[in-house]
C-alpha cells in the first residue's frame, strides 16, 4: 500500500514539474488571456510550471490582453502584441520576435529574457517594451534584434 501511494505521488509531482506546453490560438472570438478557449490546450490556463507560445497563424499577428497577474515557466511571444492591465512574471526562459510588450503591471524575468528576429524577414527585428521589466537574481537580456526601451528597467 505504501508504495503504491508513493509510486502515486511521484507520478503526480513529475506530471507537475513537466508542465504543460499552451499555444495560443485566439478561438474564443476575445482577446482575453484569461479565456481558456484562447488556448490549446483549452482545459485549462497556463500557469507555474507551464510554458506558453503565442505566435500569429497569419501575418497579423495577435493581440492578448493580460489583465490580471500571470506566472510562467516560459514563454515565446512572435509577432504579436502583449497588453492590459496585469503583470507577467516569467520564471525561466522568455523569448520574444517582433513582439510588442506592455502590460500595465509590467514582465518579471527570473532567468532569460531573449529577444532575436523573425528569421528570414528583415523588417522583423524590433521588440519593443513599453512597460517595466525587472529583472531577478542572475537574469540576462541576451538580444540578436533590436529591443526598444519605452520604459525602465529593475534590476533585483
Amino acid at each position: 500500500m505504501t508504495l503504491v501511494i508513493a509510486l502515486a505521488y511521484f507520478g503526480a509531482f513529475s506530471v507537475f514539474a513537466n508542465g504543460t506546453n499552451y499555444t495560443w490560438t485566439g478561438k474564443a472570438g476575445n482577446q482575453d488571456w484569461f479565456n481558456v478557449q484562447n488556448w490549446s490546450p483549452s482545459t485549462s490556463l497556463p500557469g507555474p510550471g507551464d510554458t506558453a507560445t503565442i505566435a500569429p497563424v497569419n501575418s497579423s499577428g495577435f493581440i492578448v490582453n493580460v489583465n490580471s497577474s500571470v506566472t510562467l515557466d516560459g514563454l515565446t511571444v512572435i509577432s504579436s502584441t502583449l497588453q492590459g492591465t496585469g503583470s507577467l512574471t516569467v520564471n525561466q526562459a522568455m523569448e520574444c520576435q517582433n513582439a510588442a510588450l506592455s502590460p500595465a503591471g509590467g514582465i518579471s524575468v527570473y532567468n532569460t529574457f531573449t529577444v532575436d528576429p523573425v528569421p528570414n524577414i528583415p523588417a522583423y527585428r524590433t521588440t519593443t517594451l513599453s512597460c517595466p521589466l525587472t529583472l531577478h537574481d542572475n537574469s540576462t537580456i541576451s538580444s540578436n534584434a533590436t529591443l526598444q526601451f519605452g520604459a525602465g528597467v529593475n534590476l533585483l
